[in-house]
């Protein structure tokens, strides 16, 4: 009998405790909320909670708030950085091309002053003379046509800039090809290469244009030049042929067995309609200033879209 009222007495107790702890669970969150949003294609839930009742002994008193799900905000966060990076690199761009703008101004202005100076005695050593593009000079000899080579194909320039209109009473192809030709200097007995200009196509051969063949010394007036860089995908020469599709003077040289030295002859020395001489290109694009605008105008954009996207949400 005992043993039955101590077991009634304990199963009272027990019911009466869970029936509190049940009462204090509806009264504590009968306040919750249950928070949807959407944030980044999906649902995100925040649960915010705010109880009627005092909190437990020793317990710290926290003010009820929203908390929100992380990842949306760590998937921002890397977003902003990497939209941030647009600007950063755009406005380098921009700066990269304000230097190149003002190389190619004073580059410009050093071909532009180099031609219009009087012609100078041409020094024999290639280092020196490598540092003479575009300056005029003159030289004193004959030529040696068992010794000329092909340069081309190419257009027909007129005043430093292709013109396609210059053959077009033959019905020929606007390219050809620039006809050089070993020359030996009178004081020195040294070999240059000498551009003499531009030939048509149907005359390459040798037999074709006897007119090519002058003979007795020459003073030829002509522009330094140097090699051009050759572009990674470019076709090969042609030494076999004797076609230089690039202008290799340390190749050329080599091949004609002449000094490391190249000259364009002047307009000049051309043979009306058969010879145009003054192949020298001197008219060099620039286009840095479309390009500083176009990549400071992108880093100007891009930043705005970034301030309202990220920063002037925070």
């Amino acid at each position: 009998m005992l043993n039955l009222t101590y077991c009634s007495s304990s199963l009272q107790k027990f019911v009466k405790c869970a029936t509190e702890i049940s009462l204090y669970k509806y009264k504590y969150f009968s306040n919750t909320s249950v928070v949807t949003r959407k944030a980044a294609g999906f649902r995100i839930n925040h649960v915010a909670c705010k109880s009627t009742l005092p909190p437990p002994p020793g317990a710290t008193s926290i003010e009820p708030k929203s908390i929100p799900f992380a990842r949306p905000h760590m998937r921002r966060g890397g977003g902003g950085q990497l939209l941030l990076f647009i600007p950063i690199i755009t406005f380098g761009l921009g700066v990269w091309q304000v230097k190149r703008l003002k190389w190619k101004e004073n580059l410009i202005k050093t071909i532009e002053e180099r031609l219009a100076m009087d012609p100078v005695p041409l020094p024999l050593d290639p280092g020196e003379v490598a540092q003479m593009e575009f300056q005029k000079v003159t030289v004193k000899g004959t030529f040696d046509h068992e010794n000329e080579l092909l340069y081309g194909p190419k257009p027909c320039l007129v005043d430093g800039e292709p013109n396609p209109h210059v053959v077009s009473k033959t019905g020929e192809s606007s390219y050809g090809y620039n006809l050089v030709t070993a020359f030996t200097l009178s004081d020195s007995g040294e070999r240059i290469l000498v551009n003499r200009g531009w030939i048509l196509t149907n005359t390459v051969n040798p037999t074709k244009r006897p007119w090519s063949k002058t003979e007795g010394e020459q003073t030829i007036t002509g522009v330094v030049r140097v090699s051009e860089p050759v572009g990674v995908v470019a076709p090969a020469t042609s030494p076999k042929y004797n076609i230089w599709h690039f202008r290799d003077i340390a190749d050329m040289a080599e091949k004609k067995n002449c000094l490391p030295i190249y000259i364009d002859a002047t307009v000049d020395h051309s043979i009306p309609g058969q010879l145009w001489g003054g192949q020298t290109r001197y008219h060099l694009r620039n286009e840095h200033l479309s390009y500083i605008v176009t990549w400071f105008s992108l880093s100007a954009a891009t930043s705005y879209m970034w301030y309202v996207r990220f920063a002037k949400k925070r």
